[in-house]
């Protein structure tokens, strides 16, 4: 069940899901996309743990206010509202950035971190082709064009993934398009902090995700202490591509991080 507080002036919609006595879990959704992209895990993994998950400001059903966003704040006060002291942060794409700014910011609050697909705040993107993709999603957005918008990010970032995947990021797509984005805090410079990170991690990624995002995999595995799982013929949302693979691996780090 949805469930709303507010913020900052922001209306932020989350859901609590599951029991158990595994340690609690944070989804933590992209940039393409909305809590809802986590619907498999928590179907998943609820039976063994509480599951939190919740929709960015400028995402989903959470209303953004006047204030500045933080992502990674805004998840620590859904994690307080659920009363969860400590949990297992999972985040893709941009979810993957915002956990690694949590987990810096306050490293008391995450037993475990699993990065999937993760961009990383202060490293740059530099692929011609991705610069394409953005700059023909923002001029079909700015004529109004907001389907054909969310279309082109949905190819760009999920080209191998079935109709059904390709259509669920357009509709999680299409609000972020049709609305303003809320301006956001400055966030940590966590590229240059990273050996700061002692929480155990697992940083997953697609064999054809993008360069970037294989670049960003490469750099996280290398300079946290982890492990890097990459799955084959899998793009950049692979609890979604390969739902079955992700679990599975991801079930594995949890039983891992609980016998700590």
């Amino acid at each position: 069940m949805t469930s709303f507080m507010e913020v900052d002036g922001a209306r932020l919609a989350y859901e609590v899901s599951g029991g158990g006595q595994g340690q609690p879990v944070l989804l933590l959704h992209a940039g393409i996309a909305d809590r809802r992209m986590w619907d498999g895990q928590v179907a998943a993994w609820s039976a063994q743990c509480q599951v939190v998950r919740l929709d960015f400001r400028g995402f989903g059903e959470t209303q953004s206010g006047p204030g500045r966003a933080a992502h990674h704040a805004d998840a620590v006060a859904v994690l307080d509202a659920a009363g969860v002291s400590e949990a297992v942060v999972v985040g893709a794409s941009m979810g993957g950035a915002v956990a690694v700014d949590l987990v810096l910011t306050y490293p008391d609050r995450a037993s475990g971190l699993v990065l999937s697909g993760s961009a990383l705040n202060g490293a740059e993107f530099t692929d011609a082709a991705t610069f394409d993709g953005w700059r023909e999603a923002g001029a079909a957005a700015e004529a109004g064009e907001f389907r054909r918008a969310a279309e082109i990010e949905a190819a760009m970032w999920v080209p191998n993934a079935g109709d059904d995947v390709q259509r669920l990021v357009v509709e999680m797509l299409l609000p972020t398009y049709q609305r303003d984005e809320p301006d956001e805090e400055p966030v940590p410079d966590a590229a240059e902090r990273l050996a700061e990170i002692g929480a155990p991690t697992l940083v997953i990624v697609g064999e054809r995700d993008r360069p970037d995002i294989l670049r960003f995999a490469d750099r996280l595995a290398a300079e946290i202490p982890s492990a890097l799982l990459t799955l084959p013929g899998v793009g950049h949302l692979p609890n979604l591509e390969a739902p079955e693979a992700f679990n599975a691996a991801v079930a594995e780090f949890f039983a891992e991080v609980d016998e700590r």
